[in-house]
């Protein structure tokens, strides 16, 4: 049995609209946002938290998509991904200028330039780029652990980076620029959290 979300009516499990008002039933099955089966008489999905009776009234989210509530839980987590894109691609420039920092020091002193520091960077830029391109893909399917994990990296890399490598204007807005998009991205994950509990 489903009951009504409005009248309270309870309906038989497979009803998509009540007997008695005509109101939305919330439907069990997949969420439309992440594809997390969710069991029947659910109102919001156990994985991203989105509304499921929006999938049946076809109307928007209740709070109007600006992230207040459960409804708005979609489009914190589209905002996530778009920042771990953005990420990649700040992390990508930031590679650039390793390489060409690395390729003008080897021009002017030959085999006697020392570019442990500058190889090291390249590889430390791979793999944050890797991982935020994982979680990106891994926040499609509604998990957000590796979301996590990459946003807390690209913190850390991008604050340390900040403190230790402040030479340049570029430099100070690049790793700034990681800093800030993983702190903005940890937030947005943990307010959605606290918005479900």
């Amino acid at each position: 049995m489903a009951g009504c979300p409005k009248c309270g009516f309870e309906n038989p499990a497979e009803s998509r609209f009540c007997a008695r008002c005509g109101a939305p039933l919330p439907v069990a099955g997949k969420c439309p946002g992440c594809g997390a089966e969710n069991p029947p008489g659910s109102r919001f999905c156990k994985q991203c938290g989105r509304s499921l009776t929006d999938a049946t009234s076809g109307g928007g989210s209740t709070n109007g998509g600006l992230g207040g509530g459960p409804g708005g839980r979609s489009d914190d987590l589209h905002t996530v991904k778009v920042l771990l894109w953005v990420a990649i691609a700040v992390i990508a420039y930031a590679a650039f200028l390793n390489y060409s920092s690395m390729e003008t020091m080897q021009a002017y002193m030959g085999p006697y330039a020392d570019t442990s520091t500058s190889t090291f960077l390249l590889v430390l830029d791979g793999v944050l780029a890797g991982l935020s391109g994982f979680a990106a893909v891994q926040l499609e399917q509604g998990e957000t652990g590796m979301a996590k994990n990459a946003l807390l990296a690209n913190a850390v890399v991008g604050g340390l980076a900040l403190f230790l490598f402040h030479g340049s204007l570029q430099e100070i807005m690049l790793n700034g620029g990681l800093l800030t998009i993983g702190i903005w991205g940890l937030r947005l994950l943990n307010k959605g959290r606290r918005k479900l509990i």
